[in-house]
């Protein structure tokens, strides 16, 4: 089952489900909107214009319509969403046409997509888990003075709770 919800400035498509996990149909977790506003008031205070966007781990595409909607205008060049799972690209393309937006989706492996781009302006890195996997492909096509964003938030390895999986995970 999935609801539209609300965040920011759009409308989103996500699953119904209250649990976060890896067992949801896309993934979306709400308690990262501030995260994703972070990101959105970012790009709006960088200089740079018509930037190349990166979001190889799209889940619902809620970041992607977001900056796609409440960026400057003139900040984006072209934006790709890309995800592993053809239920998420599904998702992403309904969420696209839902706020009547357009942008680049793919349906691959994060590090395959970012391996086969040409490079780009902006890359977020969001995993479900450590972002450690992507961080390689995500650096290799990275522009000079480009921005990647990453986000971890495993609390428990990331605070100390847990010393052996933390450094099973992030080294």
């Amino acid at each position: 089952m999935y609801e539209i919800i609300k965040e920011g400035n759009v409308e989103i498509k996500v699953p119904k489900e209250k649990k976060i996990s890896k067992e949801l149909p896309v993934f979306y977790n709400p308690v990262m909107e501030f995260n994703r506003t972070i990101s959105v008031l970012l790009l709006n205070s960088v200089k740079n214009k018509k930037m190349q966007i990166a979001l190889p781990l799209g889940g619902t595409g809620v970041r992607a319509v977001r900056f796609l909607k409440e960026l400057n205008k003139g900040k984006i060049k072209e934006l790709w969403i890309n995800d592993v799972s053809e239920k998420a690209v599904k998702i992403i393309k309904e969420n696209l046409k839902l706020n009547k937006v357009n942008a680049n989706v793919s349906c691959d492996n994060a590090d395959k997509f970012m391996i086969n781009s040409m490079g780009f302006d902006y890359i977020d890195i969001d995993p479900f888990g450590s972002p450690n996997v992507f961080l390689d492909s995500s650096i290799k096509r990275l522009a000079r003075k480009g921005i990647l964003a990453v986000t971890a938030t495993d609390t428990g390895c990331l605070s100390g709770s847990f010393p052996k999986a933390c450094l099973r995970k992030y080294w």
